[in-house]
């Protein structure tokens, strides 16, 4: 059973957009945007700068992908490498599957991380309940029982950005400092 089908959840669907196919589900913030053709990126000035900034052979860090819509938007336009971080199980299930349906366009540029950008190495667990209808609200705090591995993501830097990064987008729901100090 591929990574798709295991993700998903009551009322799932796979839709297709204009920058590739999604599994999505109404109830999620995040994904019902995608659903509707669009990336989610707030006030919409992701994409502007991404088309301004990201050369030909660089590599643009994605922190907090959630499930996935710039990351592969990224690899629809072109960018040589993306790095998609995203730590919470849950929604790096949905990642994989997004990634797994736009294996056409993502198998050769994107790179998953699956752990938490922090200033240092650390046990963290999600603070509160996982909702499943904000997955890109999901929070993470220190805790020494938690099963969510925080790391300084210039651990990677010679394996995965080199020195040619365009561009990095953070979107940690208050964790931004930790992760710049790990960068």
């Amino acid at each position: 059973m591929d990574v798709a089908m295991r993700a998903t959840l009551v009322g799932d669907e796979v839709v297709q957009t204009p920058f590739g196919k999604f599994l999505v589900n109404d109830r999620d913030l995040i994904e019902s945007t995608i659903k509707a053709g669009t990336v989610w990126d707030g006030p919409g000035f992701l994409q502007v700068i991404a088309r301004e900034h990201v050369d030909p052979g660089t590599t643009v860090l994605d922190i907090g992908a959630n499930v996935g819509a710039w990351t592969i938007w990224l690899a629809w336009i072109g960018t040589f490498r993306i790095v998609a971080v995203e730590p919470v199980p849950q929604t790096l299930s949905r990642l994989k599957a997004n990634l797994d349906l736009n294996k056409d366009t993502c198998a050769d540029r994107v790179v998953v991380v699956p752990e938490a950008g922090w200033g240092f190495r650390a046990r963290l667990s999600i603070k509160g309940v996982y909702d499943p209808t904000n997955q890109g609200g999901t929070r993470l705090h220190m805790d020494e029982d938690g099963d969510i591995q925080g790391v300084p993501l210039d651990d990677y830097r010679g394996v995965l950005f080199g020195k040619r990064v365009s561009l990095i987008k953070i979107d940690t729901e208050g964790s931004e400092l930790h992760v710049l100090h790990g960068l």
